[in-house]
């Protein structure tokens, strides 16, 4: 019977322990410039609804064809409605909202940045201790997103129009997980975020036609991004992250997003040619190091449960 000491189980878990973070963090990174790319096609909260209708289609059919358990109590089911009004209606459509006011995609990554030291303020709620050394690698992350993104910020660290969009994209994404982790840890991934996209749909069609025109324009372009969003953000660094938060600490998993700017300033520089100066190098390596602090584990017998 498989288990945690079988021979074969631990290498298994250690390569999904050193990719699947790796994954979320760059599947998160080309969420943001997706963002931007897609705001070419059409309204931010029209195109959150496309990119909803085709990811919740496509795991409903998944959920289906695999029979994949869905919850049968109503609460959870609440719970997992909520959730998927906080990310996808308040994280994603806050992001895309903040970018198209011009906000840089890489301020967007900043604010939501800020995740890890929120989460960390709210973990004994969810029965979690924050160590000192963690608390070090929080405010080490934090201070590493800073150099990164500064020169995205401007003159004098003027404020973008359209910042409180993407503090609202922070709220959502916070609030979304701790629900997550709290109240619908057990719930299986597939039929999970088929329901939330099912509540955000609904909550977009109805708030999206008293601000936007609903129209989009229908290219190659649109459908190429859409599909990358929905597939790989939408549906692959969700799930991962919702199988990481199952698996360890949510601080610890919160404080991936301290890599998420510096890997939006590459996918930048590769996609857009934007400069990768040595404050934002430096500020990679310190980001780097503050996750590791968060994430590195305990002497055995003393883990965070």
């Amino acid at each position: 019977m498989p288990g945690t000491n079988s021979p074969t189980a631990s290498p298994r878990q250690s390569a999904v322990v050193l990719v699947a973070p790796a994954l979320m963090v760059l599947m998160w990174g080309t969420g943001f410039v997706g963002t931007r790319i897609s705001l070419l096609y059409g309204e931010p909260l029209t195109l959150v609804l496309w990119r909803c209708a085709l990811t919740g289609g496509i795991m409903l059919a998944v959920s289906l064809a695999l029979k994949a358990p869905w919850p049968r109590d109503g609460r959870t089911i609440a719970i997992t409605m909520v959730v998927g009004i906080l990310i996808n209606g308040c994280f994603v459509s806050g992001s895309y909202l903040a970018v198209e006011r011009g906000v840089s995609a890489g301020m967007v990554s900043l604010i939501v940045g800020l995740q890890p030291l929120l989460t960390a303020a709210a973990a004994p709620l969810l029965g979690e201790r924050v160590r000192r050394l963690q608390w070090l690698g929080l405010f080490l992350g934090l201070a590493g997103v800073g150099l990164v993104v500064a020169h995205k910020i401007g003159p004098g660290g003027r404020l973008f129009y359209g910042t409180g969009f993407a503090f609202m994209s922070l709220a959502g994404i916070t609030l979304g997980s701790l629900m997550q982790k709290r109240f619908a840890a057990h719930l299986d991934v597939r039929t999970g975020i088929t329901i939330q996209m099912a509540a955000a749909i609904i909550f977009l069609s109805v708030l999206a036609p008293f601000f936007e025109t609903m129209q989009v324009e229908l290219e190659v372009g649109f459908f190429l991004v859409l599909f990358w969003l929905s597939l790989v953000v939408s549906i692959g660094a969700i799930a991962l992250m919702y199988v990481m938060i199952r698996k360890n600490a949510v601080t610890r998993v919160a404080s991936l997003f301290y890599l998420v700017p510096p890997a939006v300033a590459v996918i930048e520089f590769a996609t857009f040619g934007e400069t990768l100066s040595p404050a934002v190098i430096i500020g990679m390596a310190i980001a780097a190091v503050g996750v590791f602090l968060v994430t590195r584990e305990r002497p055995r017998g003393t883990e965070i449960k």
